[in-house]
């Protein structure tokens, strides 16, 4: 009614409140302004009457359509439902089946093979998935780039489960996880699920990361469906079922009870406990050294068998780097950054880029640290790190023979 008024009385919104405050507060008003006033909001209650009726008509009629196009969509992407041996997860012995699909669809994660599954994760991953909807949500979190979203992702990559993702902010609200309605072609409103909403009726898997940069008061609307509820959709008039099949997977860097680490992961928020009681909470650390090394040797390419010793030595800075991030090496200060598994890679793949500015006189190995991870650190940082990779890698001529490291360059 507002805008209307506004229209009808040709003044700006200020002046609508200012006018509306002093007519409720019992101030003298003009006779004119008031007649005048009187007589736009009579005219306003007959253009919103006039026009209420169809637009709920319109509405009525494009939520039907867009619930029949919603079930064609989900119809669209169902696939033959398959029963898989837990040994395509790595785990032989295993007695019961795991449910999946025949063929993947739009929405199964590509993680690629390269990911390595870890054994510690996947029985809590297993006991998840064989659970019921009582169990349904299961809770990563831990550092920067442990893998705490790939990790889920690959499992349901290579069972052909589709996974909605969802990144939280500051700004998430319910219609983001629910849904809300939007404008269609001919100009009426349809609704539109949200993630949340559509894993729910579809029997897909929702993955809500960065869940602790979302407010508590929105994620604790979520309360009933963590528990594998089905709700009323207010907005639809409809109430959800919770399909036996989905699952609500959420990550984040922090338990949920706020930044412990001094303030690297800015923006973070508690949650509300009753919120966290829901959750079948995992903490992710970095894989092992290892692991790790088969995974840098994979990023060196031919680098990984001309210079053998490059892979271990990349994994044992990063090893470091983390230490002293956490405040674990006495003997040095701490750093304000640290190293993920995902720097690392990125690391050793900048290397192989890089690896023929050695023939201008630069080192690859310094270059590629600074793309990786050190360019956006303080100026001591930075300092800090290229000697400590200096001290544990060495400089790229000093690697090992000069013939070999100019093979490596392909000089």
């Amino acid at each position: 009614m507002h805008e209307n008024l506004i229209k009808q009385l040709g003044v700006t919104k200020t002046a609508l409140f200012h006018l509306m405050n002093a007519i409720n507060s019992g101030k003298v008003v003009p006779e004119d302004i008031l007649s005048k006033f009187d007589e736009a909001v009579h005219k306003s209650q007959l253009l919103e009457s006039a026009v209420a009726l169809p637009q709920a008509a319109v509405r009525a009629v494009d939520s039907k359509s867009a619930a029949q196009r919603r079930d064609e969509f989900i119809k669209m992407h169902a696939k033959q439902p398959k029963e898989f041996d837990a040994s395509v997860l790595g785990i032989n012995g295993f007695p019961l089946p795991l449910k999946g699909y025949a063929e993947p669809n739009a929405f199964v994660p590509r993680e690629g093979s390269d990911y390595v599954l870890r054994p510690d994760l996947l029985r809590v991953m297993i006991a998840w998935l064989l659970g019921g909807s009582m169990d349904s949500c299961l809770h990563f979190f831990g550092p920067t780039g442990s893998g705490k979203t790939s990790f889920a992702r690959r499992v349901a990559e290579l069972l052909n489960i589709p996974v909605l993702s969802y990144t939280c902010n500051q700004d998430t609200d319910m219609d983001h996880l629910l849904g809300h309605y939007v404008v269609n072609e001919s100009g009426g409103m349809v609704w539109k699920d949200g993630p949340v909403t559509l894993a729910v009726r579809a029997g897909w898997w929702v993955q809500l990361n960065e869940m602790d940069y979302a407010s508590p008061a929105v994620l604790a609307g979520l309360n009933d469906i963590m528990e594998g509820r089905g709700f009323y959709l207010t907005a639809t008039n409809e109430f959800i079922e919770f399909h036996p099949d989905a699952r609500i997977m959420v990550t984040s860097n922090t338990s949920g009870m706020g930044d412990q680490t001094g303030g690297s992961y800015v923006g973070t928020q508690q949650q509300n406990l009753a919120f966290l009681d829901r959750l079948e909470s995992i903490p992710v650390d970095y894989m092992d050294s290892a692991a790790e090394v088969s995974l840098v040797q994979m990023d060196l390419g031919p680098l990984a068998n001309i210079l053998p010793e490059l892979a271990p030595r990349l994994v044992k800075v990063a090893t470091q780097i983390r230490a002293q991030y956490m405040g674990e090496n006495a003997a040095s200060s701490a750093l304000e950054v640290t190293m993920s598994t995902r720097a690392l890679r990125r690391w050793a793949r900048k290397i192989l880029l890089f690896k023929n500015i050695a023939s201008k006189g630069e080192d690859p190995i310094q270059f590629a640290l600074g793309l990786a991870l050190t360019n956006k650190c303080t100026r001591p940082t930075q300092h800090a790190i290229a000697n400590l990779v200096t001290a544990e890698v060495g400089a790229w001529a000093s690697l090992t023979k000069p013939s070999v490291a100019a093979a490596a360059t392909g000089t």
